[in-house]
């Protein structure tokens, strides 16, 4: 990994503003389900402002994290994107999208695992999905580092204690009691029957490991990009617009399976009454021959 990739950023935003992806020329519409948008780490909402744009004229719904810079601790981020997804999936009345880059995207998988009655698909843009420390480039360790300390003074970052549980991570012993251990247990969980995953990679990647993208249970899709132009590149936007697409016709799908069921009523069997026995009618005194 070398951060000397990244420099083609710019240029892959200036690709896409001048492709056909993004006039919205040869992928499919959109049918106005909401799509959550998770910045990476350290980044905010203004990163994904393109993408949001882009799902908007589809016909999605882009609804943001609400995120001026990715650098709190990973449990109560999830609680607050749980919440702000749940508000949109109730006013549509049908599940969502998560789309997440870098650490985002491990954000929108813990929310697909707690949630799957929320999210019909989740697409993480180069997260490392089941990564330590030394598959992230040592500038981004030195700057986790930072942020822990910033955190450990009760500045708002993560914190030491958001290292509790998380994979090839010794608990610190001052710390004690952890805060992100149900977060990191459930990022190594399968994501539930019916919620379609799928990472997006790079191996020019100048942040994160490639191979640290690589999960079950998610279509692994290749592009050939920076890590921060990853939520740029056009060819990134080509396999995005289909992801959604799969996704939301699957989900389709699932509704209409459930909806047959659920529309079936029950028949009671109709029962042949027992046949009428005509009483026995007495036979008058002297009637008999």
């Amino acid at each position: 990994m070398t951060l000397l990739r990244e420099a083609r950023a710019p240029f892959e935003l200036r690709a896409l503003l001048g492709s056909d992806v993004w006039r919205g020329r040869g992928v499919t519409r959109g049918d106005g389900s909401p799509v959550l948008l998770v910045p990476g780490f350290m980044a905010g909402d203004e990163t994904l402002r393109p993408m949001a744009a882009w799902l908007k004229r589809l016909g999605y719904q882009p609804l943001r994290a609400g995120m001026r810079s990715n650098v709190r601790c990973s449990e109560e981020s999830a609680g607050r994107l749980e919440a702000r997804l749940e508000r949109a999936v109730e006013a549509v009345g049908r599940r969502g999208l998560v789309i997440g880059h870098s650490r985002g995207g491990m954000l929108g998988r813990v929310l697909a695992v707690r949630r799957p009655d929320l999210v019909a698909g989740v697409i993480t843009l180069g997260t490392p999905h089941d990564a330590a420390l030394e598959d992230l480039h040592p500038v981004l360790q030195r700057q986790i580092d930072v942020l822990r300390v910033l955190g450990d003074a009760r500045l708002g970052t993560l914190s030491s204690r958001c290292r509790v549980g998380a994979p090839g991570q010794a608990p610190p012993a001052f710390v004690g009691e952890g805060c992100c251990e149900r977060f990191w247990s459930d990022m190594r969980a399968a994501l539930p029957e019916g919620v379609r995953g799928a990472s997006i990679f790079s191996e020019t990647d100048g942040v994160v490991s490639w191979e640290a993208c690589l999960s079950d249970g998610f279509l692994p899709i290749e592009v050939a990009s920076s890590h921060c132009g990853m939520a740029v590149h056009p060819e990134a936007y080509v396999k995005v617009a289909g992801e959604l697409a799969s996704a939301v016709r699957g989900d389709r799908a699932r509704r209409r399976r459930n909806g047959a069921v659920s529309g079936v009523r029950a028949v009671t069997p109709f029962r042949v009454p027992a046949p009428l026995v005509a009483p026995a009618v007495p036979v008058a005194a002297g009637a008999r021959g």
